[in-house]
């Protein structure tokens, strides 16, 4: 036991051939465009291997910033990730070469890295001569030169691996301006004896071309003799070389690259899934939804508890969607609004399932609302999932009751205000309809067994807002609790007759088994501080579980939502046929 202290669609657009024929002869061509739109389906491959999900990255605004992910080997600001920099000066935001090489704090092995650098000015030399450095992963190098019209060997000019390979291209800037290098380093790989297993390649960008194209390493890359590999860690330093050229290096980070995981969790099978379009002589491929139906009241007097189970319906099926659906095919739903009103129901469960077409409903609120839908589940052999407390005393192989049946929620409730309340006296106030007059039934035997007063057992019409003779009945009878099933926008009105006649908690407490968190945000709250409500769920549950479903749908729908009892079984209701639907194979 506690003590609590507009209507939305989804659309999707379908496709559509509009031809207007200009003469007589067109009539051929639109026969074949139509005939050209029937889809067949075929087969969709599945690999059978669940991938880990790949972490979100925020990538920087052009190159003035790095990606979210990247470390920063230098920003402008300082030199805290070099050793030996002590005479590599910071000029205007900018790292110049000084004396000796200069290396990384931290290792790398496969990676990411992109540095900016400029050659001086006045340009100076002639050759290797004339704005030399080097980028080297350990004894790797990638060559930084002035090559903006100045000859040198090929395989030694900018963008070239040292000795082994020239670049693609020239696309070296004239002094001053700034060449930007992006290169996707992949380290040689030894085993236990040292034995070069793979060889490093290299694929590099100089300013934004390609210039090395996943180029395979001979070794290393010395200036006076043939490359060779030698067995070295996996991950070592990046250097920047000095060669007596005062070259400028920028905007200086990297990213360590890790492959992403997945493991074969099912052999690899083919199964149904495509549809194949074939419009204008082109093929096209659609990955078939799976189409749900959402039908629940937007509108009328029973919206105001109802809403938000479309919204965790929705949240659910949002998160499903991202992970990649099920059975590798998206989610589809269709909304559909009940409007308070059984018939209503009835219509739209109709449409839903035989216009539409849905595989299965998720929806009602009210045993009413649930039991005008049944004959049209029954007829057409279909599913509902119906995430809402209801009355028991019903089974239906079409139906599956995702809510509290009574003796999870009510005869605990009644129990506990006899033991904790010490009530002897109950007034049972219920809206007049299936659910609210069968739980009374069951409370009515229950507390003839513990051998206590029913001093009444009323019912307001469903939707009335007019409670005022109903609150004088309990002022007349004073009894010591009020068992509540009053619903809706009802609910709300009684509380707030009930404070106007001046009855407070610690005079009749009452204990609601229909109004929630989610209800209490279009109260006053000091109609319903100090009664009690009984459910299965309270957004103050405190686990891991929870706190993250919680942070989900503030996160989705904004933080002054909450979440309730309804909002939880509507949410869990989705994931619960997901599961069925991924161990069955099918809809």
């Amino acid at each position: 036991m506690n003590t609590i202290k507009k209507r939305a669609t989804v659309s999707f657009n379908q496709p559509q051939l509009l031809i207007q024929p200009q003469r007589v002869s067109s009539v051929f061509v639109l026969f074949f465009s139509i005939w050209s739109l029937m889809p067949a389906t075929a087969k969709e491959y599945l690999p059978g291997i669940e991938w880990d999900e790949p972490q979100h990255v925020t990538p920087g605004e052009g190159n003035q910033t790095a990606p979210s992910d990247a470390i920063i080997l230098f920003d402008g600001q300082d030199k805290q990730a070099w050793n030996n920099a002590d005479t590599w000066q910071i000029d205007n935001g900018c790292l110049v070469v000084g004396k000796g090489m200069i290396h990384t704090k931290d290792t790398f092995g496969d990676c990411q890295l992109h540095v900016e650098w400029s050659s001086p000015v006045p340009a100076d030399g002639t050759g290797q001569g004339r704005g030399n450095s080097g980028i080297l992963f350990g004894p790797y190098e990638i060559q930084v030169l002035d090559s903006f019209h100045n000859k040198t060997y090929f395989d030694g000019q900018a963008a070239a691996i040292y000795k082994q390979a020239p670049p693609l291209v020239n696309a070296t800037k004239k002094p001053g301006e700034w060449n930007a290098y992006d290169i996707i380093w992949n380290t040689p790989r030894f085993d236990k004896a040292g034995q070069l297993t793979e060889p490093a390649t290299v694929t590099v960008l100089h300013n934004g071309i390609l210039v090395q194209n996943h180029f395979e390493l001979l070794g290393d890359t010395p200036f006076n003799r043939p490359p060779r590999y030698n067995p070295h860690p996996p991950e070592l330093p990046i250097r920047l070389q000095d060669h007596r050229n005062p070259v400028r290096f920028r905007n200086i980070w990297v990213r360590k690259i890790h492959p992403i995981q997945g493991k074969q969790t099912q052999p690899p099978s083919l199964r149904d899934g495509i549809t194949l379009w074939f419009l204008g002589g082109h093929l096209f491929l659609a990955r078939t939804p799976i189409l749900v139906g959402v039908l629940h009241s937007q509108t009328g007097p029973i919206a105001v508890s109802e809403s938000a189970m479309i919204d965790a319906e929705r949240l659910a099926f949002e998160e499903i969607n991202a992970a990649g659906g099920i059975l590798g095919r998206p989610i589809q739903w269709i909304i559909a609004d009940g409007a308070s009103d059984w018939p209503t129901f009835a219509r739209e469960a109709d449409r839903l399932i035989n216009d539409e077409e849905v595989s299965i409903l998720f929806g009602c609120w009210t045993s009413a609302s649930r039991k005008s839908v049944l004959p049209i589940l029954v007829e057409s052999d279909h599913l509902l999932i119906y995430p809402m407390a209801y009355e028991g005393l019903e089974t239906c192989p079409n139906v599956i009751y995702t809510g509290a049946a009574p003796n999870q929620q009510i005869t605990p409730a009644v129990q506990w205000c006899h033991s904790e309340l010490n009530a002897r006296s109950f007034f049972l106030l219920g809206s007049d309809y299936i659910w609210p007059h069968c739980v009374n039934a069951i409370i009515s035997d229950q507390l003839m067994g513990l051998d206590v007063e029913k001093v009444a057992e009323t019912y307001v019409p469903f939707g009335s807002t007019d409670l005022k003779s109903y609150v004088q009945e309990i002022v007349d009878t004073q009894p010591d609790v009020i068992l509540c099933s009053v619903v809706g926008d009802s609910a709300i009105a009684f509380f707030r007759e009930l404070r106007k006649a001046g009855i407070s908690p610690d005079d009749i407490p009452v204990v609601m088994f229909a109004i929630a968190e989610d209800e209490l945000r279009a109260t006053d709250h000091t109609d319903m501080v100090g009664h009690y409500a009984a459910w299965n769920y309270f957004q103050s549950i405190d686990t891991d579980v929870n706190r993250k479903f919680v942070a989900a749908f503030k996160k989705r729908y904004g933080a002054d939502r909450v979440t309730s009892d309804v909002i939880a079984a509507a949410y869990n209701s989705v994931y619960l046929w997901a599961n069925a639907v991924r161990e069955s194979g099918n809809t």
